[in-house]
Parts: C-alpha cells; sequence; structure tokens
C-alpha cells in the first residue's frame, strides 16, 4: 500500500515523464519503450527500477491491482503487482533489480 501511495506520489508531482511502450509485451502486459525479450515472459527493461514502477503506475492507472514490497536491500529490489482484475490473461508481474538490471517476470492466470 504504502509503495502504490509513493507511486502516485511521484507521478502526480511530475518527477519523471514516463513515455508509453513501444514494446507490445506478452499477455495484453505493455513493456517500457526498448525492453529486450530474455525468455517467454521475461523481459529485461530500459529503464531504471524506479522509472519501471512509475511506467507501470501510469499504464495500470485504470487496471484494478495491488502492489506488494517483496524484498528491497543493498543488493536487490523486488515488487509484485497483483492483477485484480479476474478477464486479465496475466496474474501478476515480478519487478525485479539486481546490479541496475531491471526484469520484468510475467506470471499467466492459470485457466
Amino acid at each position: 500500500m504504502i509503495v502504490r501511495l509513493i507511486l502516485v506520489a511521484l507521478i502526480v508531482v511530475g518527477a519523471a515523464r514516463v513515455a508509453f511502450a513501444d514494446v507490445a509485451g506478452e499477455l495484453g502486459v505493455p513493456l517500457p519503450k526498448k525492453s529486450t525479450s530474455l525468455a517467454p515472459y521475461a523481459w529485461h527493461s530500459s529503464d531504471n527500477f524506479k522509472d519501471t514502477l512509475k511506467f507501470y503506475a501510469k499504464r495500470f492507472k485504470h487496471v484494478a491491482y495491488t502492489v506488494h514490497k517483496v524484498m528491497a536491500n543493498e543488493k536487490i529490489r523486488v515488487v509484485y503487482l497483483e492483477s485484480n482484475d479476474p478477464s486479465t490473461a496475466w496474474e501478476g508481474l515480478n519487478i525485479s533489480e539486481k546490479k541496475r538490471h531491471v526484469r520484468v517476470f510475467i506470471l499467466a492466470r492459470k485457466k
């Protein structure tokens, strides 16, 4: 909840401008501009961790989701975005940063 409030606050004050994705992504999930595929449902974000979170806060402005802060220390940061909309093809997104490399893992919804 706190992470979501921080994300909203950053967008409201205009801390950074986030461009819309030019990468289609998978399962209907948009991806930051110039993201590259690592494996099925795994992507390397071209943006840093903070900007990647802001990208999703802006893109999912009208999507029902919950933010879970999974881990944050000096070596790794992980946030999980859980889709609250059963009509989406994705169940959640794991966004992680390790050694300045940001990864987005798309979790498919079980049928």
